[in-house]
C-alpha cells in the first residue's frame, strides 16, 4: 500500500508520499486519521518516507524520534552508514519492539519490515526489508503505486517542470490509479 517517491535533479531533492491507511480492504483517508504522515523527519536535513504495515513502521519511527538515547546513536548520511544503522537497528526492532522477523512463514534471513525511501544531501537511498540498502541517481518510488509514479516522472523527468510539481503529478497518478493510495499528497523539498 502507499506511495512515496523521491526525486533529485541539479541542487535539490523532494520527497512524497500519499496519506492514506489501509487495513485489508478497508482504506482511511486523511479525512479520517489525525497523523497520517509517511514521512518524518531526522537530524541534518535527512527525510524518510514509509510503505508499508503500520507497526513496523510506528515502531521504526518510535525508536528513531522518542528514544533519547538513539537520537544520535544511527547515521543516515550515505549507503554504508545506512546498512550500518540497519544492522544495530534489527535486534532493537525484534527485542524492544516485538517486531517479528517472520513475514510469511518462509522468510531466509531475519527482517525489519521496512520499506522506506531517504533522502537527504547525499542523495536518494532505498531500504527494504532484509536490509538491503540502495543508492539511486535521480528518482526512486515504492509502494503499491510504484508503476504509476515511476512512468509519470519518467515522462516528466527532462522536462521544466519544477520537482515539486513533478512529484505531485507523480502521487495524483498514483492515487488515481491504485487503491492503495489517496491524497492529499505531502511533500518536502531540500536543497544540496
Amino acid at each position: 500500500m502507499s506511495i512515496v517517491i523521491a526525486i533529485k535533479r541539479k541542487n535539490e531533492i523532494v520527497i512524497g508520499a500519499d496519506t492514506q491507511n489501509s487495513f485489508g480492504s478497508m482504506k482511511l483517508t486523511a479525512k479520517h486519521i489525525v497523523n497520517c504522515s509517511k514521512i518524518i523527519s531526522l537530524k541534518n536535513s535527512t527525510y524518510m518516507g514509509f510503505a508499508g504495515w503500520n507497526a513496523p513502521i510506528q515502531a521504526f519511527s518510535h525508536l528513531l524520534l522518542k528514544k533519547q538515547k538513539n537520537k544520535n546513536r544511527f547515521d543516515f548520511s550515505t549507503q554504508e552508514n545506512i546498512f550500518e544503522s540497519l544492522l544495530k537497528i534489527q535486534p532493537i526492532l525484534t527485542k524492544e519492539y516485538f517486531i517479528s522477523d517472520d513475514e510469511s512463514g518462509n522468510v531466509p534471513a531475519d527482517s525489519n519490515q521496512i520499506n522506506a525511501i531517504i533522502v537527504n544531501k547525499n542523495g536518494i537511498f532505498e531500504i527494504d526489508t532484509l536490509r538491503e540498502v540502495t543508492e539511486f541517481r535521480d528518482y526512486w518510488a515504492i509502494g503499491s503505486g510504484q508503476e504509476y509514479a515511476l512512468g509519470v516522472i519518467y515522462a516528466l523527468y527532462n522536462s521544466d517542470m519544477p520537482l515539486i510539481e513533478i512529484a505531485k503529478k507523480a502521487i495524483e497518478a498514483s492515487c488515481e490509479f491504485d487503491d492503495g493510495c489517496s491524497l492529499p499528497e505531502e511533500i518536502y523539498s531540500l536543497e544540496i
